[in-house]
């Protein structure tokens, strides 16, 4: 679903650019070279503002002690998460099917990894994450689709319990590890400590995860994003539910410079290991080599490989 709305929508705003363009070309006898150069433009100079915004209210909302950077490494750290942007959000839900298959093409050893999406998100985001995964030795993955995408977080946990089942049956093990990315990672301790997922789970890694809630989700829409509202009553529930500590060996990855998860803290875990990084975005955390270094070593310390 996620997939065919963002191709309809990039198809239908490059179109709006080219017809600007060619109405310049017809008024202003523009070259077509430019009228060209100026879509691309738009495009990126769009996704730059948006992108820009999101680091300007997260500032906003920041946690208390968050390391402050220079303004070369805030400008790099931008160019990154604009990248990050455009290959992951754009291109890898886009191409989904093509860029992740739901299965390793040969069977794998090691426990099967599961990767869980976050908000407004398919599987697709993974594609670069994947990949740098698999080069690491981490080559049993699995993905999973969580859809309608503007439900709420428990419905997501059920539709994740399917999906954990589905992996189980299809490769003969009886646990998983998650790797769960924002939203996901809520998905992932609702499904735990609410659907009895603490006997499939191994292990779970969180990254960029909001475990208390963002105050970016004000501008969200749908009741996933309700649900991550900071002291809101989803999160209370799902705190309740777990009793102070996640059921599971967990890890929390997250960053200081997050441009969608604020106040950043909020990526701490009670009962996890919690590993802060610094000058990583949201989107970058999924495609920055050394993060998944990170998360290969702490996939790895919960059975899913590598192997000899």
């Amino acid at each position: 679903m996620i997939a065919a709305v963002l191709a309809v929508a990039l198809v239908a705003e490059l179109t709006l650019y080219l017809a600007a363009g060619l109405w310049l070309r017809e008024r202003f006898a523009v070259a077509p070279a430019w009228v060209a150069l100026g879509a691309l433009g738009c495009f990126l100079l769009l996704r730059a503002a948006v992108v820009g915004l999101q680091f300007h209210l997260a500032g906003r909302w920041r946690a208390r002690g968050m390391p402050e950077l220079p303004w070369r490494r805030r400008a790099a750290m931008l160019a990154r998460e604009i990248a990050a942007v455009l290959a992951i959000y754009t291109l890898g839900q886009v191409l989904q099917r093509r860029l992740l298959p739901f299965s390793p093409a040969t069977p794998c050893r090691g426990l099967p990894v599961l990767l869980v999406h976050g908000i407004y998100c398919n599987a697709g985001v993974w594609h670069v994450m994947a990949r740098r995964l698999r080069r690491r030795g981490i080559a049993n993955l699995h993905a999973v689709n969580l859809e309608p995408p503007l439900a709420g977080i428990d419905d997501f946990a059920a539709r994740l319990a399917q999906r954990v089942e589905e992996v189980c049956r299809a490769t003969g093990s009886d646990r998983v590890v998650l790797l769960a990315h924002s939203m996901g990672g809520l998905v992932s301790r609702a499904y735990i400590a609410k659907l009895g997922g603490a006997r499939r789970v191994a292990r779970l890694v969180t990254v960029g995860s909001p475990h208390h809630g963002s105050e970016m989700v004000r501008l969200g829409i749908g009741r996933c994003a309700a649900d991550m509202l900071p002291g809101g009553a989803w999160l209370a529930a799902q705190e309740a539910a777990e009793g102070g500590a996640i059921a599971v060996p967990a890890v929390s990855i997250f960053s200081w410079h997050d441009n969608m998860v604020a106040p950043q803290d909020s990526g701490r875990l009670e009962g996890a290991t919690n590993i802060a990084l610094e000058r990583v975005g949201h989107l970058e955390l999924l495609s920055a080599r050394g993060v998944a270094d990170r998360v290969a070593r702490e996939i790895a310390a919960g059975g899913a490989g590598p192997w000899t």
